[in-house]
């Protein structure tokens, strides 16, 4: 009997951490080629894994603008109604978001700096780009 507890104890504690990380790998974001070179650099846990937000725009693996606005979804197509701190997007290399490789096809507009006040206090946005349509590459 105790055996049979004991062998149930040793199984919950191996299988609860392995089911607990691959939730986590499968959950968010990682950037493989960044953490591939964070291990091979030598990089102490937790912060080996380099993860990327979901809110952000991306191009050689460097984030270069935030979304700040609503995002329109139409097939092959997406909209951006607001980037923030954009000065770094270049528009004749694809851009990365989420998992999709986008192409810029127009910007509306570029305001250096973008004020919101509203009941939850003010909001200062840089380098904003304004409705950045986008295609879909891959």
């Amino acid at each position: 009997m105790w055996e049979f507890l004991f062998k149930i104890g040793i199984t919950i504690a191996i299988v609860a951490p392995a089911a607990g990380a691959l939730h986590w790998i499968w959950t968010r974001q990682i950037d493989p080629t960044a953490t591939v070179g964070r291990i091979f650099r030598g990089a102490a846990e937790p912060d080996w894994v380099a993860t990327r937000d979901p809110m952000k725009l991306y191009q050689d693996g460097v984030s270069v603008a935030e979304v700040a606005g609503g995002i329109s979804e139409e097939g092959t197509r997406i909209v951006f109604r607001q980037l923030a701190n954009a000065a770094s997007l270049d528009t004749s290399k694809l851009v990365e978001w989420r998992r999709l490789r986008l192409r810029v096809l127009r910007i509306g507009s570029i305001v250096g700096q973008s004020v919101t006040v509203g009941p939850g206090g003010s909001q200062v946005l840089n380098n904003v780009r304004g409705d950045v349509d986008c295609q879909i590459v891959d």
